[in-house]
């Protein structure tokens, strides 16, 4: 919070905020200095950032101060989803479009864009928690609810998905890589 109202300041704004709402987060962002007594006791916010912003180096990177899951831009026509890879359940390839299916959204894409496998190596460079497992299918493991030989199911979604022979190796190699516990069941 670093507004330049005319008739309230920063402070007296956050006051009037949590009035109205008690639990809402208020987080300050400010060049003017501020007392940590005022927002503390006042307003009930216990931390704030200083210096955010520096003069030789720009803004500082934001998502470190919500959350430290990298992110993937995926660009369309006319404007661009910044998704964290952590929400990302599975990616399904279809004819024309590649979808992603997030934990709150559905992402639909053209294909002509990019492939499984251009994608499968810029999520790697992210985080290696994604294994593709199908010709049509790329899964993040953390999202593994149970499988077996020839399918997965995935948490809170419905179809399971397929592993295709060919990726059948490496998907075996990513879960062991991950530390999870493979029981054969016979």
């Amino acid at each position: 919070m670093d507004v330049d109202l005319k008739y309230c300041s920063p402070l007296e704004l956050a006051k009037k905020i949590r009035n109205m709402y008690k639990s809402t987060p208020i987080f300050f962002v400010s060049f003017d200095p501020m007392k940590k007594k005022d927002i503390s006791e006042d307003i009930h916010c216990w931390s704030y950032i200083t210096n955010f912003f520096t003069i030789i180096g720009g803004r500082k990177n934001l998502s470190k101060l919500y959350n430290d899951s990298p992110r993937i831009i995926f660009k369309k026509k006319d404007f661009s989803y910044i998704v964290r890879a952590d929400e990302i359940v599975y990616i399904e390839s279809k004819r024309k479009s590649i979808n992603i299916f997030t934990v709150d959204e559905e992402i639909f894409l053209p294909s002509y864009m990019f492939t499984l496998e251009k994608l499968l190596n810029k999520l790697n460079n992210l985080t290696k928690d994604f294994v593709r497992c199908h010709k049509g299918y790329i899964i993040n493991i953390n999202y593994i609810e149970k499988f077996n030989n020839d399918t997965i199911k995935l948490i809170n979604v419905d179809e399971s998905i397929p592993i295709g022979d060919k990726y059948k190796e490496s998907f075996k190699n990513t879960i062991a890589a991950a530390n999870y516990v493979i029981k054969q069941t016979f």
